[in-house]
């Protein structure tokens, strides 16, 4: 396995990045660095698949932040057909995918609180149906 993928901290202050706003200044690949650190440090994994998933999920991001930033500039509603027609900014569509494929891919590597959780498991009461088959049938005294 590459060294550079277990050593994610090596040499290098972790990026940790508060806000939005902050988030929308890194680069994908300190987006990726980012993720990688925090997966490391919370599940110690750094394997090859996970490293492809997470540079997905830092240009989902990215796309994300983009999107953001253009819906910020010229609004919600923009003008299409040299200014005749009137629509919805079309990087809303986009901001709308991005971020349905980034809680995806952040739910498959345990970075949301519901996935962090320990997955408790309350066994169903048994239906009335079963509990009177399960104590048999009653004798007649």
């Amino acid at each position: 396995m590459n060294d550079a993928l277990i050593n994610l901290n090596e040499g290098r202050q972790a990026i940790k990045p508060k806000t939005i706003e902050e988030l929308s200044k890194m680069s994908r690949s300190e987006i990726h660095e980012y993720v990688a650190d925090y997966l490391y440090e919370e599940y110690g994994i750094t394997d090859a698949p996970l490293q492809h998933l997470i540079a997905i999920l830092a240009i989902e991001i990215e796309h994300y932040t983009i999107c953001q930033k253009n819906i910020k500039e010229e609004g919600l509603v923009v003008f299409h057909n040299g200014g005749k027609t009137q629509g919805a900014n079309p990087h809303i569509t986009i901001l709308n995918s991005s971020t349905k494929t980034i809680m995806r891919i952040m739910r498959e590597l345990g970075m949301t609180p519901k996935s962090r959780l320990p997955r408790q498991h309350f066994p169903k009461p048994p239906s009335p149906n079963l509990v009177k088959f399960l104590e048999g049938v009653k004798g007649k005294d």
